[in-house]
């Protein structure tokens, strides 16, 4: 299996973006002449990405103890009615 020096604690999301193991099509493959799209950096993009989706974590049960009350539900309700008059939506 190839991994391309890859450390063992990154081991995991080298097989998870090995060309090697994944049979999709490469949708990028028509894009590499196209500077603006970057398909030369989508691996470190979505590294990124999830590194991100780690450090920046929902906590467990961060709603837990907020009801949404009658009054809150009217107040959101002619919100959102003002904010569809006001940009015409429908």
């Amino acid at each position: 299996m190839e991994t391309s020096g890859c450390a063992p604690a990154e081991e995991y999301l080298c097989q998870a973006f090995s060309d090697v193991i994944l049979a999709v099509n490469d949708v990028d493959a028509e894009d590499g002449a196209d500077p603006n799209l970057c398909s030369e950096y989508v691996k470190d993009i979505y590294a990124y990405l999830r590194q991100l989706e780690e450090e920046q974590a929902i906590r467990p049960k961060y709603l837990l103890g907020r009801e949404v009350t009658g009054n809150m539900r009217a107040i959101l309700i002619d919100w959102l009615v003002q904010v569809q008059m006001k940009f015409r939506l429908l």
